[in-house]
């Protein structure tokens, strides 16, 4: 990327772990501190599939846990071109929840894999920084309003805490573990810290695609007796990448379907 862009930085956590309180003060603090800054929250509940996403966390509607883990990505989806945008013209993005929630919440439902949920985000803005608010879920269940919507109950929560940790294990994605049993203070110091130095970092650097998979020649090597071992062959890499494109075509189409059913009904 020729100009110098702004920094991609996430941050995750189990539910009440301060995440939107942390936000909010990161993006005043960059303010005051010059740099231009925006904060987006995920899900985006203004959109079509947004709103759809509100009605079921606020369990006023329901729906199958593939559909509502599609919904979930697609929203992320269609913020991606203003997420560029906004990247491309200097502007740093404070992101609550992203790819990241999304797998975490899902495979912590019986019979949903990691591998099948991050597949839908794959290619997604890769973020500079990804900073995870470490808050034991028993902790988090005596914060304000926690039990309001959906997932927040002690159980799923400490299920949607060990695929965090599965996830860190990633080391192709920046992660950075805060302690958020700390006084509010004391959490935003740190998450500053960690901020200003990845946004002189990300000002020289391209933006990548989160999970993207990335294939390098490997040279063949001898046998014993001489002979070479066989050079790995690119045909799987390419067939990977087309089922990948095959996969998000799918899920468009379902998506529309699904979405056009709501609609219908409603009318």
């Amino acid at each position: 990327m020729a100009c110098k862009r702004g920094a991609l930085i996430v941050l995750e956590g189990v539910d009440k772990a301060g995440k939107t309180t942390q936000c909010k003060k990161l993006v005043e603090a960059l303010q005051q501190s010059g740099h231009p800054v925006e904060m987006i929250r995920f899900p985006e509940r203004s959109t079509t599939i947004g709103k759809l996403i509100s009605a079921y966390l606020e369990k006023k509607s329901d729906l199958e846990d593939h559909t509502v883990h599609l919904l979930f990505s697609a929203n992320r989806w269609e913020m991606v071109p203003h997420m560029k945008s906004r990247l491309e013209q200097g502007t740093t993005l404070v992101v609550d929840r992203y790819a990241f929630s999304g797998a975490a919440f899902t495979s912590a439902k019986p019979g949903f894999s990691l591998d099948w949920c991050t597949q839908p985000d794959v290619g997604l803005p890769k973020p500079d920084l990804v900073l995870f608010l470490q808050l034991s879920p028993a902790q988090a269940a005596l914060r304000g309003h926690f039990g309001e919507e959906r997932y927040e109950t002690g159980v799923f929560q400490r299920a949607v805490q060990q695929r965090f940790e599965e996830l860190m294990k990633d080391s192709s994605v920046n992660w950075k573990v805060i302690d958020a049993s700390q006084s509010v203070e004391d959490v935003h110091d740190d998450i500053t810290d960690l901020s200003l130095h990845v946004l002189r970092e990300a000002r020289e650097r391209r933006l990548e695609e989160l999970w993207k998979l990335c294939v390098r020649p490997q040279v063949s090597k001898s046998r014993p007796g001489g002979q070479r071992w066989p050079t790995p062959s690119f045909d799987l890499a390419h067939k990977y990448q087309g089922m990948l494109f095959v996969n998000k075509v799918l899920h468009i189409f379902s998506l529309n379907v699904i979405i056009c059913f709501h609609f219908d009904r409603k009318n």
